[in-house]
């Protein structure tokens, strides 16, 4: 594309140089016809010798230890794989699904064992961002990135009639499909994206909701997930804090009694009301 604008600019500056005494378009110097031949055929010839570059179509994390599963179009039987720019080693990669056009050159899944190092377990590899790169024999590469949202506050309302409540999710890169995951139950309640484009606020209507701070967690369509400590206001009285039982009167005016009557019968003791 580059020699060709420069042969263009070339010509328009001879037609400027020649217009005043040319009564036509001047012929192209067989020079410049001679490199621009040159220029498309090894274009070509790269295009030829080049097999065609990997795609990644998606990525799987399985349970346990963290063992990608990469699937995807033309991607190497032999490559080489960067996990978070850290090349992974050849014994930790495997063909998971060969490609039946061509199952000697490519496949269609791979399966990739992170080291320990990277991640540990499922939820620790979902913790943070993270880039996968496969690249081919013949250099060309693919890659894949988990990208996190960001929470910058997180707000929770007074309960309507019906002890529900509105939290209100600030932040960015909550993407649609994102969920709430309510502390201290099971509950994982869906996320809607409030106005804005794109939006940076999210609600999410809950039942139950802790008294004391705690870490909240969202989790996106692709997995990835975030922690945000809410901590209540100091002035918050729209969740009520449980208070202790009221005293019991009558067993403390029973115990003072018997505490009075062990006394006055102790020796040497003069009861003043007799």
């Amino acid at each position: 594309m580059v020699w060709t604008v420069l042969i263009g600019l070339g010509f328009l500056w001879i037609v400027i140089k020649t217009y005043a005494t040319s009564d036509g378009l001047p012929d192209i110097p067989a020079e410049l016809l001679t490199l621009m031949g040159l220029s498309s055929a090894g274009y070509l010839g790269g295009k030829l010798a080049r097999k065609a570059g990997p795609i990644i179509q998606r990525l799987e994390v399985a349970d346990g230890s963290v063992v990608l599963k990469i699937f995807g179009q033309h991607l190497s039987v032999q490559p080489r794989i960067l996990v978070d720019s850290v090349e992974i080693a050849r014994e930790n990669i495997a063909v998971l699904e060969p490609d039946s056009d061509d199952p000697n050159e490519f496949a269609k899944g791979l399966k990739v064992t992170v080291p320990e190092a990277t991640a540990k377990t499922r939820d620790e590899w979902f913790s943070q961002a993270r880039m996968v790169a496969i690249i081919n024999a013949d250099s060309q590469r693919a890659e894949w990135q988990l990208e996190m949202p960001t929470v910058t506050s997180i707000e929770v309302a007074r309960p309507d009639e019906n002890g529900q409540r509105v939290v209100t999710v600030s932040g960015l890169g909550v993407d649609a499909g994102a969920v709430l995951l309510v502390p201290g139950t099971v509950e994982e309640v869906p996320l809607a994206p409030a106005a804005g484009d794109p939006p940076t606020k999210w609600t999410a209507t809950v039942k139950s909701w802790p008294t004391d701070q705690a870490d909240v967690t969202i989790r996106t369509s692709s997995q990835a997930r975030v922690r945000y400590t809410w901590t209540p206001p100091a002035s918050d009285t729209s969740v009520p804090k449980p208070q202790p039982p009221p005293p019991d009167t009558n067993a403390q005016i029973d115990a003072h009694r018997q505490e009075t009557d062990e006394a006055a019968e102790e020796p040497g003791t003069v009861d003043s009301n007799q």
